[in-house]
């Protein structure tokens, strides 16, 4: 499923799936966005928008087109509501789009738009039943980057969303990570062989990290990710990393990894992930003038 057929495809396959009816289940959302689906729980009041400074909604979509107040979720034991936002860009209803301060109550399968310029538009869908919450499910597990198994991006964005205040992320560090060489390794070895050096690294980077949702597949050959503790101890893990991957037999020339890392602990606005990503992109070219291999931290 390519470019604007992604949506499109997810959601008539949910609708031809399904029966009516079926257990109630606590109210969420599956919002689509290209290749990621991502699931968010509903309770209470919940604002809907793209983070922006120190501004950070409840449920985010780090998506130009998505304005910072894109409206609102109401939950309560008699049901769920959406309110519309004042946006520019607007959000349809079931194929209808809703005028500012619409408010319209949710049933299951019920489904919300967000239009983008490049037509590939952001699916929202409403869920209470356990057979549809099923299908979704499945939906988000296949919606996982299919080469490595790690989130995309706006699952990462979303996971780190809802723990980027848990104390155990008091003191941490966001990395950038690449292969050094990557396109050479795909000239050379092929694209196959280029896909299980992906992987190889993939796995490594968990086991370093702790558990997967600390990491995701930026994109080709980049990860991102997020390990809890201070400049030193996650220096060590990360350096243990650079060594354990150069001393692989995973591929019959020398493979390293150079990385990036930016100190969150200073840092005020940590849920802007595109302004972190910019901070430690400049820290892994330091490590690539140093001579790939390596950590660098952002000073």
């Amino acid at each position: 499923m390519e470019g604007s057929n992604t949506t499109i495809v997810i959601s008539e396959l949910g609708k031809r799936s399904m029966n009516e009816g079926g257990l109630k289940v606590s109210p969420r959302l599956y919002i689509c966005c290209a290749h990621d689906i991502v699931r968010v729980d509903l309770k209470g009041k919940q604002r809907l928008g793209r983070p922006s400074g120190n501004d950070a909604p409840d449920i985010p979509i780090m998506n130009q087109h998505v304005s910072k107040d894109h409206g609102v979720f109401l939950t309560t034991e008699e049901g769920s509501e959406y309110i519309a936002g004042n946006s520019s860009n607007g959000i349809y209803y079931n194929n209808r789009l809703l005028s500012p301060n619409a408010r319209v109550a949710l049933n299951d399968g019920d489904e919300l738009r967000i239009p983008t310029a490049d037509k590939i538009d952001i699916l929202i869908v409403f869920v209470n039943t356990n057979g549809r919450a099923d299908l979704w499910e499945a939906f988000r597990k296949a919606s996982r980057d299919q080469l490595t198994g790690l989130n995309g991006r706006n699952g990462f964005i979303n996971w780190w969303s809802d723990h980027r205040d848990k104390p155990e992320y008091g003191s941490a560090a966001l990395f950038i990570m690449d292969v050094d060489n990557f396109k050479q390794i795909n000239d050379g070895f092929g694209h196959t062989k280029g896909d299980e050096v992906l992987r190889f690294v993939a796995g490594q980077l968990v086991k370093a990290a702790g558990f997967p949702e600390r990491v995701c597949r930026w994109g080709g050959d980049e990860f991102i990710g997020i390990i809890p503790g201070d400049a030193e101890t996650v220096g060590k893990i990360l350096k243990k990393l650079c060594r354990e991957i150069a001393g692989s037999s995973v591929i019959d020339t020398k493979l390293s990894v150079s990385i990036g890392c930016v100190d969150l602990s200073g840092i005020k606005d940590r849920l802007d992930l595109s302004n972190l990503v910019s901070i430690a992109d400049r820290a892994l070219y330091e490590t690539k003038r140093h001579g790939k291999n390596g950590v660098e931290w952002a000073e």
